[in-house]
């Protein structure tokens, strides 16, 4: 593998992949003067990964379909997902293995719940028969369905849940559209049952860092600077200058941590098993023919496993906005900013966000937050157990030149540490804040790791 003329490696570095399955679109540039850059279909293209298998499907009939090398599996493409499906012809896959465990592929929605799982993939195509209902003859197809359910012979069924990161770019040369340009796992929650709403009892979850030299300072994160493996003239909004006339498939972000939890019925909360931290840089590559060495890719250091306690989260991990336990009025929408994601809107003065048993370990001195606003006057206070309770921290949110217009402000804690309820209570004008986190003061909490460099993980053995 040469690592300094690779594309973009997956989100835990390079040579190294953690994905949950998936089916895949396979599609062409159409290359013709009406539509230069955007994606044609090529037929029943696909293929499939799953279970240590990967394969290429083979149309048997109609909409079913099996393995080149056929394990007697039965793969059915079905057309009747949910309203709002993103596929244009609400197209998913059910995929039954010969004892009777069944794998949904692209669903989108759980059933039992309802919850979004953001599970399909989705790029404009260019169709003339297909996308009659567009004027342009422009619509959304999936280009990956990601396994969204597993559902064994007695009922019991494990759920996943995805990121997705959006963005845009010309399609037929003048059409602003969105696509999925990349996503990831987020969570995988076990222990529920068909066709019953019943709490989870253990899950795992991914949780995502910025791609950048150092996502605990604005200045290490600052977009495209500190960005090294990620094309930062690919990047389109919704709105303004955008050159791009094809879509491009690229990340923002990388895995920075796996935890595992239990969820403790009597507290009706989750407490944490244990967490693995992956260690990532950008080292520089040996010389390639022409002697460059600037190509610089996301490389897995280390890995290192902390032990749980009673907590739910750590606070010195980025913690999205969106991933709150509780609310009050305040809503979501698409974030307009480095690493996509939603980021809480709609915040009217004595609105907050509740975040459950958050480990503040032996203390933090410092919290950054991204927040945007075309008010001055907001205010975000940082309080532990209720939203009356001890204030450790104030930030002041600035006039940031619009609702989409991103900066990190950072601010002093003071009092932070031990595990509580995290209260965001927002004063003033309103705003939008899309992530914030902390920054300990000393070591990380819990008990001493257990760290694994890359090399514990050779083939060799040693």
């Amino acid at each position: 593998m040469n690592t300094s003329k690779n594309n973009q490696p997956g989100w835990a570095g390079i040579g190294w992949s953690l994905q949950s399955g998936a089916i895949v679109r396979h599609l062409k540039t159409c290359r013709s003067t009406e539509a230069p850059g955007d994606l044609c279909l090529t037929g029943d293209n696909y293929s499939l990964t799953l279970n240590g298998v990967s394969s290429r499907l083979v149309k048997v009939s109609g909409n079913t379909y099996r393995l080149q090398n056929d394990p007697y599996w039965k793969i059915e493409l079905k057309t009747d997902g949910p309203s709002g499906h993103p596929d244009t012809q609400r197209e998913y896959w059910w995929v039954t293995t010969p004892d009777g465990t069944k794998y949904r592929f692209g669903g989108e929605i759980e059933p039992e719940s309802q919850w979004p799982q953001n599970s399909v993939y989705y790029v404009p195509i260019y169709d003339l028969n297909l996308c009659t209902s567009d004027t342009y003859r422009v619509c959304q197809k999936a280009w990956q369905w990601n396994l969204d359910r597993i559902e064994d012979p007695n009922g019991n069924v494990v759920s996943f849940y995805y990121e997705r990161e959006i963005n845009y770019y010309n399609a037929r040369t003048f059409l602003r559209r969105p696509y999925v340009r990349a996503g990831s796992p987020w969570r995988i929650e076990y222990t529920k049952r068909s066709d019953q709403m019943v709490q989870a009892h253990a899950r795992v979850l991914f949780h995502t860092e910025l791609r950048c030299t150092d996502p605990t300072t604005a200045s290490g994160c600052a977009w495209p600077a500190a960005f090294l493996d990620t094309p930062g003239d690919l990047a389109c909004e919704a709105t303004g200058s955008c050159t791009q006339i094809a879509p491009t498939f690229w990340s923002q972000r990388r895995l920075d941590s796996v935890q595992t939890q239990t969820y403790d019925q009597t507290g009706a909360t989750w407490k944490t098993a244990a967490i693995y931290d992956l260690a990532q840089g950008f080292p520089n590559p040996p010389a390639d023919a022409q002697g460059d060495t600037s190509e610089k890719k996301l490389w897995l250091d280390s890995l290192t496993q902390r032990p749980g306690g009673s907590f739910s989260r750590t606070a010195f991990q980025q913690i999205e906005a969106e991933y709150y336990d509780a609310q009050a009025t305040i809503g979501t929408q698409e974030a307009q900013d480095v690493g996509r994601g939603q980021n809480v809107g709609w915040i009217d003065p004595g609105d907050y966000l509740l975040y459950k048993q958050v480990d503040f370990g032996s203390g933090a001195n410092e919290v950054l937050a991204r927040v945007a606003s075309p008010n001055t006057g907001g205010v975000i206070e940082f309080r532990l157990d209720s939203t009356a309770g001890t204030q450790i921290g104030q930030a002041a949110v600035p006039n940031t030149g619009g609702w989409q217009n991103w900066t990190t402000i950072t601010t002093t804690l003071t009092g932070a540490a031990g595990i509580h309820d995290l209260y965001l209570v927002f004063r003033n004008t309103g705003f939008n804040l899309n992530w914030f986190r902390c920054k300990p003061g000393s070591a990380l909490p819990g008990l001493p790791p257990t760290r694994y460099g890359a090399g514990y993980f050779d083939n060799d053995g040693r």
